[in-house]
């Protein structure tokens, strides 16, 4: 009968095979396995080792105590007085002194070299403060000659007689063709407004609004480019906009006064009359007068505002045409022209005009109230006759 416990590990090695009566074997637990997996030599092995598998004694000691032998704590080494005293006497091998000799010009050296470093780390970190503080200033500057450049643009392309351009990409076309130093820098203010959060239709939008940015930029800077803001004016006065309201934009600096809009309208004005005199004086023996349109608003909401009272407008189209035909010969022996120098001669259509129709139609109201006497009986006039009576000419002077 045997005594004490039955053996429960009884092999065989996972690692090696073997199995042995007399050999030890232990069992893998997971803690243990989680130590083969930190061993030195688990790169080694050619089997998967798994909880509750067994090893052998050696493999065992190899895989999982290889830290048996050695110490947890290193002992600390004592300090020792190793600076020399007059007093105690050494003697010294001459290699060894020779080392020392080398050493001390090696410590030399490289506490030299440390405090070059420090002088070089010292001059590096006041450069990067340097840059760091010079960084706004170089911006700003870079910033500047931006808009400088392109304000020396758009100064030039009004000045040579140009309308301002209000499509993104001649406007982009028109800066980076006139100073290479521009391209890319209407791009940097369109990234700076984060388009790609947004879709195709609101990043064009964005584009007209920062080429109007750009506008504004190189107005404050330079108020002769006013193009945009004396567009912006006309506009706000052909909409019906008051004279303070164009005022306001005008200080807000989005637009041109009221005063400096209207004196441009008036040019206009004068500018296109002075040009349609021109056309017909220059063309007075081959031009075609058409009226094509003579319109009346007469219906409109009579509410007094601050620049009008009235919503009633009177537009009359009138067509000249230069007729490149042969003019019609002089009539006269003495070659004199039938074209009227004058062009159209206002006072030869008053007096045909009243000749030929005024005095028959300019009939008073007294004068004709004696041809309704004739009517003692209206059935028997005929409708011409009743109509006839019933008009009252205005006499037109």
């Amino acid at each position: 009968m045997t005594r004490g416990f039955c053996k429960r590990n009884n092999g065989p090695c996972a690692v090696c095979g073997l199995q042995n009566s007399n050999e030890k074997f232990r069992k893998l637990t997971l803690e243990a396995l989680t130590k083969v997996q930190n061993s030195p030599t688990v790169s080694l092995l050619t089997v998967q080792l798994q909880v509750d598998d067994q090893l052998c004694i050696k493999h065992y000691n190899e895989l999982i105590s290889y830290k048996r032998n050695i110490s947890k704590y290193s002992k600390k080494s004592a300090d020792k007085d190793l600076s020399y005293k007059g007093a105690k006497r050494i003697c010294l091998r001459e290699e060894v002194y020779h080392d020392l000799l080398d050493n001390t010009h090696n410590l030399e050296v490289l506490e030299q070299r440390v405090k070059d470093l420090e002088l070089e780390l010292g001059e590096y970190i006041t450069k990067l403060k340097e840059s760091s503080t010079n960084e706004p200033v170089r911006f700003s500057q870079f910033f500047g000659d931006q808009v400088a450049r392109m304000t020396n643009i758009l100064y030039q392309h009004q000045k040579g007689g140009n309308l301002p351009i209000f499509d993104p990409i001649k406007f982009v076309a028109l800066i980076e063709s006139r100073d290479i130093n521009l391209r890319g820098f209407f791009d940097i203010l369109f990234q700076s407004m984060n388009p790609t959060q947004k879709n195709h239709a609101t990043k064009q939008m964005l584009k007209q609004k920062v080429m109007m940015l750009c506008y504004q930029m190189a107005a404050l800077r330079n108020k002769q480019v006013s193009g945009t803001k004396m567009a912006i004016g006309l506009l706000m006065v052909g909409s019906g906009t008051s004279k303070n309201g164009i005022n306001t934009l005008a200080n807000m600096g989005m637009s041109s006064t009221y005063q400096t809009v209207y004196n441009m309208l008036k040019k206009n004005a004068d500018d296109h009359k002075s040009s349609v005199r021109t056309y017909i004086n220059s063309h007075s023996n081959s031009l075609l007068i058409g009226c094509i349109d003579d319109y009346h608003n007469l219906h409109g909401t009579r509410i007094p505002s601050v620049t009008s009272i009235s919503q009633i407008s009177h537009m009359a189209t009138i067509l000249f045409n230069n007729v490149k035909i042969t003019p019609i010969p002089y009539i006269s022996s003495s070659n004199t022209s039938i074209h009227n120098p004058n062009g159209v001669d206002a006072s030869i259509l008053k007096i045909t005009l009243w000749e030929n129709y005024m005095i028959s139609f300019a009939m008073s109201y007294n004068s004709l109230k004696t041809h309704w006497a004739q009517f003692q009986d209206i059935t028997t006039a005929n409708e011409s006759s009743l109509l006839e009576s019933l008009i009252i000419w205005t006499q037109v002077y």
